[in-house]
C-alpha cells in the first residue's frame, strides 16, 4: 500500500533556538492574509484496506475447537486439501475485491 500525499511542500520545520518556553515578543512582520492548507488524498487502495479492516472487525474470533480438530488431522496424516477448491475460492474472493 502507497498512500500519496498531495500538496505537501518538502522542506523542514524552522526552529528558533533563541526563543524559551514563556519568552513572549512581538514581530514587526504580518502573517500572510491566506495560507494554502495542505491536503492529503488517499489512493484507491488505501481506502480498500480502510473498509477491509471494518470488514473484518465484524468477523467472529478464531474457532479454536476446529483449529485443534485440523492441527489434529495434519498431525495424523489424514487432513486433505481440495486444490481446485481452495483456488476456485482464492479467484473469487480476488473478483469481490475488484469489484467494490
Amino acid at each position: 500500500m502507497n498512500p500519496k500525499i498531495n500538496g505537501v511542500s518538502g522542506g523542514s520545520p524552522r526552529i528558533d533556538s533563541s526563543t524559551r518556553s514563556g519568552d513572549v515578543r512581538k514581530s514587526d512582520q504580518t502573517a500572510p492574509a491566506a495560507t494554502p492548507r495542505d491536503q492529503v488524498s488517499l489512493t484507491e487502495s488505501a481506502r480498500l484496506m480502510v473498509r477491509l479492516e471494518k470488514i473484518l472487525e465484524d468477523l467472529p474470533s478464531v474457532d479454536r475447537d476446529r483449529v485443534e480438530v485440523i492441527k489434529q488431522a495434519i498431525s495424523d496424516g489424514t487432513y486433505s486439501v481440495d486444490a481446485q477448491k481452495v483456488a476456485a475460492e482464492v479467484l473469487r474472493m480476488e473478483m469481490d475485491l475488484n469489484r467494490r
